[in-house]
């Protein structure tokens, strides 16, 4: 077969954006492992964050290469002093980053899956002995702060988060300077008159698996240090960083493309939500369609598949790892109880001597396994912040939760069970309420400018609760009045009595008694 040249082949439209969504030159978009957990009563995700991709993991890698590479080169690796200092300054940023990002999001710090056996962080008694009944240290993340944390939201929130976060001016600063970088380089290149010419730099050998996934460690360190806050613009972009594997030469440019990659799945989802969600967007076409078949059509209009690879694992441990509601099917809570007081307390019965010594099992072991109630749930590994967005997206068709655009502030918000409303619980900008609040007070005010009888008892609503703070009216009589007062508002627009009568029962309520000297 000849070889095809593809020098003069046409991108369309569609190529280019499944490159920008998906292919990235010089970056691992899917560095992380994450497990992603998703509880249907609770409607929360659980995310189980990669912790391999930090120093107390990859220790043992680490060693290992610099052993090698003291072998290959001769000479012996140098420690530097400043290196301690600048993991101090580090640990310190990385505490304070993970301070806010508690503040926005349920985080909780795991247990590393450090080497059990190092019980260097330990603390220890008086004696100086390791206390072996504490908990198991936890280590301080030196890269991605959420490494080796659990993080907890509700459905949609993901999704919300990433659409309406500000994930470019972050990293137009450090994008700058490094532009500035390849400027004062490619200024300084420049060929003059009598120069070396530049040697063409050969490529870096690759030995083995180790030297492989060590390099690439080192690559993500720098990678977080170059997007530095930028990482944390969004909790997708936290959850799932990139590693920039290019020449650091090619910083700006990476750093580009990554850029470019977030913004087109922000746009994406965007266009997603308003043809998928909302209810005014042709409504003549699209109005009798079910999210679901709105979706089906969004995805056959953008020449994409109908189907999807979701990598799911299926786990059974004696541990929840679920909804702690959810027992093994047909067990109520007090079996439960039983069961696991049962495998603590009692003995071996012969019978199960004989089962263990017939399958040739520890007898301890099994009695262990028959007698501890054993759990199932489903998880699945996501790498990247484009699985992420799809896999919650779908969910959500599946559970048939729904989102909807605010009319007030105009962004989308999940829809909580049968609840209907067409406003969102969120803060609105430059105020204290959320836009539900201030569109009841919008509402009313309206109402009250177009009938006079929600302007009559709003004056006098105003005037009688000031007496009541006063105490010349008793609260329980003035919440008596209040419930006779919105009876006779409502009488009043639909016109069973007069605005004059009305405003009459209103003024008659609570006579104004003044001690006359």
């Amino acid at each position: 077969m000849k070889e095809k040249d593809y020098s003069e082949y046409e991108l369309t439209a569609y190529d280019r954006y499944r490159m920008k969504r998906e292919h990235r030159k010089d970056i691992i978009l899917g560095y992380f492992h994450n497990k992603v957990r998703f509880d249907a009563e609770k409607r929360t995700i659980r995310f189980y964050v990669d912790d391999l991709n930090e120093d107390y993991s990859m220790d043992s890698f680490i060693d290992e290469y610099q052993d090698e590479q003291e072998k290959r080169r001769g000479v012996k690796l140098k420690d530097y002093p400043e290196d301690k200092e600048f993991a101090a300054k580090r640990v310190k940023k990385n505490r304070e980053q993970y301070a806010l990002l508690q503040k926005k999001y349920e985080i909780e710090r795991i247990s590393s899956h450090g080497d059990p056996t190092d019980f260097s962080d330990y603390p220890t008694d008086e004696n100086g002995n390791i206390d072996y009944d504490a908990e198991e240290p936890i280590r301080q993340p030196m890269n991605d702060v959420l490494s080796g944390t659990c993080v907890t939201i509700r459905y949609g929130e993901g999704i919300l988060d990433f659409v309406y976060s500000d994930l470019i001016t972050p990293m137009k600063e450090r994008y700058a300077i490094y532009r500035l970088f390849r400027r004062i380089r490619e200024k300084d290149d420049v060929d003059l008159p009598g120069a070396e010419p530049i040697e063409e730099e050969k490529p870096e050998k690759v030995y083995n698996r180790t030297q492989e996934i060590v390099e690439h460690y080192f690559q993500f360190c720098s990678t977080c240090d170059d997007l530095g806050d930028a990482l944390y613009a969004s909790l997708y972009s936290a959850l799932f960083p990139p590693c920039f594997v290019g020449y650091d030469a090619d910083t700006d440019r990476m750093m580009g493309r990554y850029a470019d990659y977030l913004v087109t799945l922000q746009k994406e989802y965007q266009e997603l939500l308003e043809f998928v969600y909302d209810e005014n967007f042709h409504p003549e076409v699209l109005g009798n369609l079910y999210p679901s078949e709105r979706y089906h059509l969004y995805r056959d209009i953008h020449d994409l598949s109908d189907s999807y690879t979701r990598r799911e694992e299926l786990m059974i441990s004696h541990e929840h790892m679920g909804s702690p509601r959810r027992m093994p099917f047909g067990m109520e809570q007090e079996e439960y109880i039983k069961r696991i007081i049962k495998a603590f307390s009692s003995n071996e019965t012969e019978a199960e001597k004989a089962f263990a010594e017939e399958y040739g099992l520890d007898v301890g072991h099994l009695t262990m396994m028959i007698r501890r109630p054993s759990f199932m749930s489903i998880q699945y590994d996501v790498s990247t912040a484009a699985e992420m967005l799809e896999l919650e997206f779908t969910k959500m068709l599946e559970e048939n939760i729904h989102f909807r655009k605010c009319k007030r502030c105009g962004r989308y918000f999940i829809m909580k069970g049968n609840y209907d409303t067409n406003y969102c619980d969120r803060i609105a900008e430059g105020s204290t309420r959320t836009c539900q609040e201030l569109a009841a007070i919008e509402n009313y005010r309206a109402k009250a400018a177009e009938n006079k009888e929600y302007a009559l008892y709003s004056k006098y609503y105003k005037r009688y609760s000031a007496r009541v703070k006063v105490r010349q009216i008793k609260e329980a009589d003035f919440k008596k009045w209040k419930y006779q007062a919105l009876t006779k508002r409502d009488e009043c627009a639909d016109g069973k009595i007069t605005v004059e009568e009305y405003e009459a029962w209103l003024e008659s309520s609570f006579p104004n008694r003044k001690n006359k000297n």
